[in-house]
């Protein structure tokens, strides 16, 4: 079972599915078909299916290990939870979103009640139901869910700041969707408050953050605000890991297209290099 986690850190599925199928056998064979171990190496299992690409196996092995899980523990023991989110990944990875959603709501109980309301563990339920909700085009819930998260993980004795910023990264995006600007900005500054000086592990942020406060007066047709936002954007660019992969577009976001705007804003940035 340990070896076929490392396979799978290192996405070598086939010899991954091979290790849990031994273990399965040797599981069963040691404790017989209805203990909680042979259920943990069904769960994952299914889950290197699933990154193989084979859901229907992923499927059967997922629904093997949530009916030895039903007939051990009840029904908010936090392993039938586990359970409900492993079948929730894979039925994203279906595309199947309702039906995802469905079984994460029921995680989210289960945590509440075994775990208590402010569980870093919810907090992870939170981001993925939040995720669920972006696949369904539902910017409302994300900013819901995600916000819910960001409320646990400040809470926090130790607080991971980089996960913070990549659940603001994603409310401010909804909020930039249903045109909240408000909130948008109001976001940033607290992301951006969040973010320790002069620290090259948060430049990729820095420079996604000060580009959205660049669309955002890009979009008012303030240019002056714009570009000097997106000359921020920029220079934290040019020190973030993405500078290795591809240059911006005009530093500009990707919302604001090719707009005759977005004209004004580059020819603005070009002149003032």
């Amino acid at each position: 079972h340990n070896l076929a986690s490392v396979y799978v850190e290192l996405r070598k599925y086939d010899q991954s599915i091979e290790c849990y199928s031994k273990a399965v056998e040797i599981k069963r064979k040691a404790f017989g078909e209805n203990c909680p171990q042979l259920s943990d190496t069904y769960s994952s299992l299914a889950l290197a299916y699933k990154d193989q690409g084979d859901l229907k196996k992923a499927i059967d092995c997922i629904t093997k290990a949530e009916g030895i899980c039903k007939g051990l523990f009840d029904e908010n023991h936090p392993s039938l939870g586990l359970i409900y989110k492993n079948q929730a990944l894979i039925y994203c990875k279906l595309t199947d979103y309702p039906k995802a959603l469905s079984l994460m709501l029921k995680k989210e109980q289960i945590t509440i009640k075994s775990q208590g309301a402010n569980h870093p563990i919810l907090a992870m339920d939170y981001e993925l139901i939040g995720n669920i909700y972006d696949h369904m085009n539902n910017p409302k819930e994300v900013i819901n869910y995600k916000l819910k998260a960001v409320n646990i993980l400040t809470q926090c004795e130790s607080e991971n700041c980089l996960g913070v910023l990549k659940l603001y990264h994603d409310i401010i995006e909804s909020y930039l969707d249903i045109k909240d600007t408000p909130k948008a900005i109001e976001c940033l500054d607290k992301a951006i408050s969040l973010i320790p000086e002069d620290n090259g592990e948060y430049y990729d942020y820095l420079f996604d953050f000060y580009d959205s406060y660049g669309y955002i007066y890009h979009c008012q047709d303030n240019h002056k605000e714009a570009v000097k936002y997106y000359k921020k954007a920029k220079r934290y660019f040019k020190k973030s890991k993405a500078s290795d992969r591809a240059e911006p577009v005009s530093y500009t976001h990707l919302r604001a297209h090719k707009t005759e705007a977005d004209l004004v804003c580059r020819l603005l940035l070009e002149k003032k290099k």
